[in-house]
């Protein structure tokens, strides 16, 4: 079976190798922020592929500006063709490589095709900045007011542009854009318990898992656990767990007690080195008064002393 390393595409995917056969061919792509003419193809992918309910607020919100977002998209005349070649790196750098949307929300650039023709969403991440308080308490060890966190409100692919990065790239989109607020001090989000494959690429994207929260989602009609994952920037730290702030009362201690133990040992290895004959102290030993003939492994307090 034929593979193709993941990044191939951007240097940065960890997800490992894809046979090359289930790989679609990624047409003409492009990034940029969500606009008023993608509501509905965002509308599309969060019921094809997330199991909870969206508000009607949050699609106006995400396609307004109001939240961070970055699309992937695509013209709506291309499409994405099963069982064919995989393009490279070089190919999509053609359309991708400037094309982030900046912190401001502006828009990147437009594909080679060029014009204002329709375009087809196949990827979008979507994000809120708020104060800290608005999280749980295990997101930030400092309580700092004028702290901000950064929320993951959601990440989809449609499936048939999977298996190209996408995610990872939008990802990286986002963690830059948090890397430029120094005010923000973690990047958090919630992922079911039972999405094995989200909370495996979060992890290999550096997330730690905080926290176990029981009954949080309601997904037909029936209550679903959920983690909290964060990442943390700028010098932020989650809250120490119980065994964590245990171990840290422990080590102090044991810290003291080995440096003193290591003191007595080189202290009692110099002692054995003075009174062996390569120290001095024997029939073969080195004259004491004849500083240049002191044995270079030997400390002069410890020459002398013999």
């Amino acid at each position: 079976m034929n593979f193709v390393k993941r990044n191939d595409f951007n240097g940065s995917s960890k997800l490992g190798d894809v046979p090359a056969e289930r790989v679609a061919c990624l047409p003409q792509i492009r990034f940029r922020a969500l606009q008023f003419v993608d509501r509905q193809d965002l509308v599309q992918l969060h019921q094809q592929c997330f199991p909870v309910n969206y508000e009607s607020q949050f699609y106006d919100k995400s396609v307004d500006g109001r939240l961070w977002s970055c699309a992937a998209v695509t013209p709506a005349d291309d499409a994405a063709m099963p069982h064919s070649p995989r393009p490279n790196a070089s190919y999509l750098s053609q359309f991708c490589a400037t094309s982030m949307p900046s912190t401001n929300g502006s828009l990147g650039c437009w594909s080679p095709t060029g014009g204002l023709a329709r375009e087809q969403l196949a990827a979008v991440i979507i994000s809120q900045i708020s104060p800290q308080e608005e999280f749980e308490d295990v997101v930030l060890e400092d309580r700092d007011p004028s702290h901000q966190v950064a929320y993951i409100c959601t990440l989809g692919v449609f499936p048939a542009f999977r298996k190209h990065g996408l995610a990872s790239r939008l990802l990286d989109a986002l963690i830059k854009h948090v890397e430029s607020e120094q005010s923000v001090k973690a990047l958090v989000l919630h992922v079911l318990t039972t999405n094995e494959v989200a909370l495996r690429f979060y992890e290999l994207n550096g997330f730690q898992r905080l926290k176990l929260l029981p009954n949080f989602y309601t997904i037909g009609g029936r209550p679903c656990d959920a983690y909290l994952y964060a990442r943390h920037f700028h010098g932020g730290k989650p809250v120490a767990t119980v065994l964590q702030r245990v171990l840290a009362v422990l080590r102090a201690p044991l810290d003291v007690l080995c440096t003193r133990m290591l003191c007595q040992l080189r202290s009692l290895s110099l002692l054995r080195w003075a009174a062996s004959p390569f120290g001095g102290g024997g029939n073969g030993g080195l004259d004491s008064d004849d500083d240049d003939d002191r044995h270079p492994c030997l400390p002069s307090s410890a020459a002398s002393s013999s």
